[in-house]
């Protein structure tokens, strides 16, 4: 939340270049234009000395030559230029121009887009005043008018780039609260405070941390017959090897230290990322499973009939409002999980930057990018700000199956157009495609107004697939694993 606060009042920076770059340039026009009290292009022309190639341009051009050496001694034909501004259509027009841009001027009382209003005002006044210069007083004001448009959308720019940098700090500042509030455990908490005097509570993230360790070193152990760690020792080469710049060098970005790559060190960080894949899925099997039925049974009446047995109803009435968001809240940091240790990087060697097209080895980074924006990002933002009820099972499922078909389509494009299609390919991508149908296509399946008609058929077939779909996802990244420790 510090870097996000940082870039709105630092990097925005940018858009204040752009408007003194643009304000420079206008004024610069403008003052060329004018300059000895002689506002026309004549005098324009003739102090700007031109090159052979434009000379011979102009030498050819009559109108530009009649202009130059005779526009400043134009005279009216039938009327005088007097005349002609006072007439009742000019007139009324040129009364109607500066009205519009005084009422626009008015309502933009702010910014260096007033002040060029300003001047354009002052320009199309002077018309009346000056009516042999009207057409270049009126080319001014026009100009001006571009720049004050101009202006006003650069300061339009910043609102809206401050608006969404302050969206996305209050949205990790509010995940970041949820992650590290203490939640009270029913029963055990009271008597754990009564018996000790302390206050025995839990961590979101200590949840999610205690739930996927022991299937994580399990898996691990079952693939590799050895421990993830052994040793401190081994656990400090792993710190000390996955590090920022280590990442930024993955990236292509240049760093300030030396990155040396090893082979051994990577293959453990892929093994280790793919086996907290694993166990995080394991967890997401109950996690996705739950939030499911509780998306599918979000319309039942407290005291109505329901065609759910009585138990799973009953279960259901027993989670309250903020039960249910904290449920929601696990599902997203488990996704995060899941999303996070399938990076590329991580678990392949050479991608490189994202980058396009399909088939080449960045593009798997672009995936990624976009998973985690439309994956956990989307739904932690669903979870944290949408009203409970209706709004927010439609909005989360629907927009999560939506982009779940995208993210499909994706990966299959960039398989297709794979060219070597070994081994870790094809792994790849049956466990993305295990992961993706139950876990984000066919989510629509339980939405809440089609349950009641059908016996709930729909969500309990999407109960069906995330169970049977996790654990194909599991089993491949298992193979994943075995197939990256063993070459």
């Amino acid at each position: 939340s510090a870097t996000i606060a940082s870039l709105t009042l630092s990097d925005l920076s940018g858009i204040d270049t752009m408007k003194d770059t643009l304000k420079s340039t206008v004024d610069n026009f403008v003052a060329e234009l004018n300059k000895d009290d002689d506002p026309t292009y004549k005098q324009f022309s003739e102090t700007q000395p031109l090159d052979d190639e434009q000379a011979y341009e102009m030498e050819h051009n009559v109108f530009a030559n009649a202009y130059q050496q005779n526009g400043g001694k134009a005279s009216e034909n039938g009327q005088n230029a007097m005349t002609l501004m006072s007439s009742a259509p000019l007139s009324s027009s040129l009364d109607s121009l500066v009205n519009l841009l005084e009422d626009l001027a008015n309502n933009f009382q702010f910014g260096d887009g007033k002040a060029a209003f300003d001047e354009a005002i002052s320009y199309f006044t002077a018309i009346g005043d000056n009516p042999n210069n009207a057409l270049n007083l009126l080319m001014s004001g026009i100009v001006k008018v571009m720049e004050s448009t101009a202006l006003f959308a650069l300061d339009a720019a910043r609102a809206v780039i401050a608006t969404i940098l302050d969206l996305i700090r209050e949205v990790i500042e509010s995940f970041k609260s949820a992650l590290f509030a203490g939640w009270e455990i029913p029963v055990i908490s009271p008597l754990y405070k009564f018996f000790t005097g302390k206050t025995l509570s839990i961590r979101l993230s200590q949840l999610c941390a205690y739930l996927i360790a022991i299937p994580t070193t399990l898996i691990y152990k079952l693939a590799t017959h050895t421990a993830p760690f052994p040793d401190q020792a081994a656990l400090d080469a792993y710190k000390n090897y996955v590090t920022v710049d280590w990442f930024k060098s993955k990236f292509g970005i240049p760093t300030t230290a030396l990155v040396r790559f090893d082979s051994t060190l990577e293959k453990v960080v892929a093994c280790i990322s793919l086996a907290i894949y694993s166990g995080a899925m394991f967890v997401r099997i109950f996690s996705d499973a739950l939030t499911g039925f509780f998306s599918a049974t979000a319309v039942i009446p407290a005291g109505g009939q329901s065609n759910l047995p009585n138990g799973l109803n009953n279960y259901q009435k027993n989670w309250d409002a903020d039960g249910k968001r904290n449920c929601g809240l696990v599902s997203v940091v488990l996704r995060y999980i899941t999303t996070g240790t399938t990076a590329p990087w991580l678990i392949r060697s050479n991608v490189g930057a994202p980058s396009c097209p399909a088939g080449q080895p960045g593009f798997s980074g672009v995936i990624w990018l976009c998973q985690v924006v439309f994956g956990p990002t989307r739904g932690l933002f669903v979870t944290l700000f949408v009203p409970g009820g209706r709004p927010r099972v439609y909005t989360g499922e629907v927009t999560l199956a939506l982009w779940g078909v995208a993210n499909m389509v994706m990966v299959a494009w960039n398989y297709s157009d794979t060219p070597d299609k070994n081994t870790l390919v094809k792994l790849g991508l049956a466990r993305a495609l295990t992961n993706i149908i139950p876990g984000q296509v066919t989510r629509v399946a339980f939405l809440p107004d089609i349950q009641e008609a059908t016996y709930f058929i729909p969500a309990l077939i999407g109960e069906v697939l995330i169970v049977a779909g996790y654990f194909g996802s599991i089993g491949v990244a298992v193979s994943e694993l075995v197939e990256i420790a063993s070459s």
